[in-house]
């Protein structure tokens, strides 16, 4: 997206997000996230700049009310802000920053994790045909305009009221997809959604890897059961989702033992070996590449942003 372009669609959102970063804050309370009433809903704020940190998105849609943070995929940067929607119709493994918050105005957003069968749907209802190739990225980036907003705010306020409406919540998250599928980066994000349905090749790789990232990568026989040559395989998987096979379960791997370090009682050899690590050594090595520090130093750190 083009500045000028950039700057139309923020001071067009301006009033509406706004309104929903109150809301937000408001239903936070103090808290960093929260899941709501509405499947698969976040509500996220942070009150200070985020050091880069690992996180997986799952097919989801994101989108910022104020603030900006970086993603990166691979070794790809991307700058990402209320201009803009972030959409993955596959589980990916990335590193985040949020590079503008503060307590005065604090980094809002949201996260809904999307239905695929929801938006197979939708596709089919308003007549989309899969005309695209096998290759592609699982992520899009497009404007995120005054329609998805609006339609934001109203899911928002279902998730905060008292009572949970299923039926609205669905019409809503209908409403989004159809504007998300029909608006300006239409072609981008049916590619990228159909990119993510069970009939593509290279996803069947990314599920597997997702289920199985503690045993051991052999690329021939990942090949054969997605149906594909070896070559092709490495092809489509690295233009899926911007890594080769091997780093992407490396990616998985580190994240998860991250998360085990986190959230468990346990030293770092353990988490090594339990996300399939068979040299610490080289667990210690690749975290620490990863992450910016050795993994008892990191979580460390992490724990004591978290207290602070």
């Amino acid at each position: 997206m083009t500045p000028n372009r950039a700057t139309h669609c923020q001071e067009d959102t301006s009033a509406v997000r706004s309104r929903i970063a109150a809301t937000i804050v408001s239903y936070l309370d103090g808290q960093q996230e929260r899941d709501t009433t509405v499947s698969g809903l976040t509500l996220i704020q942070r009150t200070a700049p985020v050091p880069v940190t690992s996180f997986v998105y799952e097919p989801s849609l994101a989108m910022i009310m104020q603030g900006r943070k970086h993603i990166f995929l691979g070794q790809t940067t991307h700058y990402y802000d209320e201009s803009l929607f972030f959409l993955t119709s596959v589980g990916l493994p990335t590193m985040t920053e949020v590079v503008e918050a503060s307590e005065e105005r604090p980094y809002v957003s949201v996260l809904l994790n999307l239905d695929m069968a929801m938006i197979r749907s939708v596709i089919a209802e308003i007549a989309i045909h899969d005309h695209y190739p096998q290759g592609g990225t699982a992520q899009a980036f497009g404007p995120a305009d005054r329609r998805l907003f609006e339609v934001m705010e109203r899911l928002i306020n279902i998730a905060v009221a008292p009572c949970a409406n299923v039926f609205l919540e669905n019409l809503a998250k209908r409403e989004l997809l159809y504007y998300l599928l029909t608006g300006p980066a239409s072609q981008r994000v049916q590619q990228t959604a159909l990119l993510g349905t069970q009939g593509n090749k290279a996803s069947k790789a990314v599920e597997w890897l997702h289920r199985h990232y503690a045993a051991p990568l052999r690329i021939a026989e990942l090949a054969e059961l997605c149906s594909m040559a070896e070559s092709s395989l490495h092809h489509r998987f690295r233009a899926l989702t911007s890594m080769s096979p091997l780093q992407f379960q490396k990616n998985l791997r580190l994240h998860e033992a991250r998360r085990l370090l986190l959230s468990q009682d346990i030293d770092t050899a353990t988490a090594a070996y339990q996300v399939g690590y068979e040299s610490v050594h080289q667990f210690n090595r690749e975290y620490k590449r990863a992450f910016g520090a050795p993994p008892r130093a990191d979580i460390q750190s992490v724990k004591r942003l978290g207290a602070s």
